[in-house]
């Protein structure tokens, strides 16, 4: 089976086998781990920001989910399984790109029932520990600059009602600019099914030409649809934009930012800005009753870290 890990300036094929799939676990994609491929990352250090997720020390990352077509789409004019990054909004109801769900598409869009697979949650012994299939509901009209790149997916399962989901904070793009931030998602350098976090990266400022954001937060294939959040001082997260791509490739850590190799992401006041999308979210919540599952981590060991100093 081909898999075309995504992100809108660039597309990482790899090849997997359906049981790979169907587990949500197995080997990285074909550039492998110890090369960057079409990717954006910057340091000052040259080394890469990234560091993996410990599962067991940050629940609150649990609703960041890895997702698939279930069946092959045509993106960046290749054909096959698109794979990126996906997070729940409510206990069901997932959010991510729409060119994951359509690909090239931009003409008289259909989404097919249960068109998407989404693993979450963190199991003991690592890996996913929640699996469950997800059909759009709603998607944005995006543009070739990936303007209005998103599609929010109904889980046929809900499962944000035990992993939780990410709280949104919805902030205009002019009040975003400058903004320290982070991101998590799974980038297609790294084994499948490992989740990356890229701790404290920066929102630079709104492009107006295609009304994006623009940030210098680590962005490779596959992370298409990664929140980018804001932790508060109770270790909760907001998210406030959604990664959607690159404007130019590199292969290299870049120690110094520049605008010619900017990340792109779209902020989610655009999105939730929708009056009905909004309430839609707002009811799902309210029928849970409950609190997050997923707002209030366990305090951390002393000397812990939700991430792993291995690069």
């Amino acid at each position: 089976m081909l898999v075309v890990m995504a992100v809108v300036a660039a597309a990482l094929v790899a090849s997997a086998t359906r049981a790979d799939a169907q587990a949500g676990a197995g080997a990285a994609g074909e550039m492998g781990a110890a090369r960057l491929y079409r990717a954006n990352l910057f340091a000052e250090d040259g080394v890469d920001p990234r560091r993996i997720v410990d599962r067991g020390l940050a629940p609150e990352l649990g609703p960041v989910g890895m997702i698939e077509t279930a069946q092959p789409i045509t993106f960046n004019r290749r054909t096959g399984v698109v794979r990126g990054t996906a997070f729940l909004i409510s206990p069901c109801y997932a959010i991510s790109n729409r060119h994951l769900v359509f690909g090239d598409e931009t003409d008289n869009l259909v989404a097919a029932e249960n068109s998407m697979k989404i693993w979450l949650g963190f199991s003991p012994g690592g890996g996913f520990d929640a699996f469950t299939l997800a059909t759009p509901v709603a998607w944005g009209r995006r543009t070739l600059a990936g303007t209005n790149d998103w599609a929010i997916s109904r889980l046929k399962t809900c499962v944000g009602r035990r992993v939780g989901w990410m709280d949104i904070q919805p902030e205009a793009p002019l009040r975003l600019a400058g903004a320290w931030v982070a991101t998590a998602g799974y980038p297609g350098d790294k084994p499948r099914g490992e989740l990356w976090s890229h701790a404290r990266c920066r929102i630079r400022f709104p492009d107006r030409r295609v009304g994006l954001l623009t940030h210098d937060c680590a962005t490779v294939a596959g992370m298409s649809g990664s929140p980018i959040y804001k932790r508060l001082p109770d270790g909760s997260l907001k998210a406030v934009a959604m990664t959607v791509g690159n404007k130019n490739d590199s292969r290299r850590v870049m120690t110094i930012y520049g605008r010619n190799f900017a990340n792109t992401a779209m902020d989610l006041a655009g999105v939730f800005a929708d009056p009905q999308l909004k309430q839609m979210i707002l009811d799902d919540i309210a029928a849970f009753g409950r609190e997050n599952p997923s707002s209030s981590p366990e305090p951390q060991a002393a000397g812990g870290s939700a991430t792993d100093a291995r690069r």
